[in-house]
Order: C-alpha cells, then structure tokens, then sequence
C-alpha cells in the first residue's frame, strides 16, 4: 500500500488482534505467524498463514481483516475487497473495516466506492481523519473540485497540518479562485512547509498576481531546500534585481547561477532588456563571471 494507506496499515493491523486473542480456536500459531512474517516483510509467508488460519476457521474476523490488508499492500486491492466487503456485511458500523475498504477500493481504482465507504465513516464519526483524506483523494479523482475542497478543509481542520494546509490551497486552484489559493499557500508557508514542488507552485502563483515580494520569500525557501535547482536561483536573482533592487544580492546571485550550471543567453537578453540602463553591464559580467 502506497501514500496514506502506509498510516493505515501500520496503525490498523494490530487493533483487531486484541479482540481475536481471546478466541477460542484461533489457530493461534498460524496468525502468529503469519503476523511475524509481515512484519519482517515476508509478505508472500504471511499470506500463506493467514490462508491457511482461515482454512481452519473461517470465520476469524481479524484474521480475514489482516489479509485482506495484506493483500492491499501487496497491490492487490481487488482480492482485499472481496474480504472486507464479506467482514463488512457481518458489521456494517465498523470504521476499522469501513477505512480498510475504502482505501482497497481507491487502489483498485473504484473511486466512488471507495468514496462512499469513507463517507459511511464519516456518517458515524464526523471527526475521523483518514475518512475526510479519502473521501478528499476520492473526489479528486473523481474530477469534483467543489466537493473536494470541503473534505481537504474537514482535513485540515482536524489535522493543523502544514502540509494539509497546501492540499487546500491546491483545492482552492481547481476551484480557480486563486486569491484563496495564495492565503492557504502562505498559511501553509507560515505554518513551515518547505516542498520544493509547493514553494515552486507558490512563488510562480505570487508572480502571476504581481505579488513580487512574496515570491522573494518563497524562492528564498526553495533555494535553501533545493540549492541546485538552477532555474529558481536565475529567478531569484531576476527578482533580487529588478524587484528588491538589491543589485549586489542579485548580482551575486546570478554568478550563483552560473556556478550551478545555468546556461541560457535567452534568458540573459530578457534580464538585460527589464534592467536598468545602468546596471546592464554589471549583470553581462556577472553572467560571465
């Protein structure tokens, strides 16, 4: 299991262990086993035991519960959902169950299953998490931008995440409202995330809305998280010059450039056509230095 679905497994598959260890024949060993097996990445072992506890009593739940888990991690979700769609019709209030299906269902491509799953959470426990991001990734992929961005701002309220503050203001892009997108972007900022693809995203946005300054501060993030991204120090440098007019820093920060491989005559002639008279020269021989 991939992105979110790594929280799940890790922090699901021993929750129905404890109910089951009470059990009466259990075939104790072999869930054991088969629990060990996983952990140590036998995954292929694990499911051999597993099987082979279900033969001996089918009717163990948390057995069936962390195969099909199991099998969700092993990418393939369609087996899981069998499993957890059986475990489903014994108790249909169970979260555990409920999440394990919905995102069984997401992998397997089943996005408005999977959708409705996470909304039956929900339905019962409105401050459940990991319901909200799935039903969000859901109607992600199901190409519904409005309803999506309620269920990323139910995430974010719940987590306070920085992280989850930049998936609203992705939300707020689709939406095209772009001025919200920008307030969620420097919330995120402010709140310390620093991915290189979202400072990116947040500086090219703050130059399209002729908000120079904050694109300053975003590209100033980036150059400390990606020191060799060449394009950002060369658009740094653009907006040291010609926006800070701080031309030593700009200056300095386009023989950066260079030295990190920027190459782009281009890119020179447009720089030297938006610079002042007085400062053309300066910036040819710091592009040659």
């Amino acid at each position: 299991m991939r992105l979110f679905g790594e929280l799940f497994w890790s922090g699901m598959i021993f929750t129905l262990l404890v109910s089951c260890s009470s059990m009466e024949n259990v075939a104790p060993q072999l869930f054991s086993d088969g629990n060990d097996h996983r952990e140590a990445g036998r995954f292929d072992e694990a499911e051999v035991s597993y099987r082979e506890a279900l033969e001996l009593n089918p009717s163990l739940a948390a057995v069936q519960f962390n195969l099909a888990l199991l099998l969700t991690h092993m990418e393939r979700p369609r087996e899981a959902v069998i499993l957890l769609a059986e475990l489903r019709q014994r108790d249909e209030e169970n979260l555990l169950v409920l999440k394990a299906l919905g995102w069984a269902l997401w992998w397997d491509g089943d996005f408005q299953g999977a959708y409705e799953a996470f909304e039956s959470v929900v339905e019962i426990f409105k401050g459940d998490e990991e319901a909200w991001r799935g039903m969000a990734l859901s109607l992600d992929a199901l190409k519904m931008p409005i309803k999506s961005l309620e269920a990323w701002r139910q995430v974010f309220a719940l987590s306070q995440k920085a992280e989850d503050a930049a998936l609203v203001a992705t939300a707020f892009q689709k939406n095209e409202n772009l001025s919200q997108a920008r307030q969620w972007m420097k919330r995120a900022y402010h709140a310390g995330y620093r991915d290189a693809v979202f400072l990116e995203e947040a500086a090219e946005a703050s130059s399209l809305a002729q908000i120079p300054f904050d694109a300053v501060l975003y590209r100033q993030a980036l150059k400390t998280v990606a020191p060799e991204d060449v394009g950002n120090l060369w658009e740094l440098a653009r907006l040291e010059l010609l926006v800070v007019q701080d031309y030593e820093t700009g200056l300095m920060a386009i023989q950066e450039a260079r030295q990190a491989g920027f190459d782009d005559e281009n890119a020179l002639q447009v720089l030297l056509e938006e610079a002042p008279p007085s400062l053309r020269e300066a910036v040819q021989q710091a592009y040659n230095d």
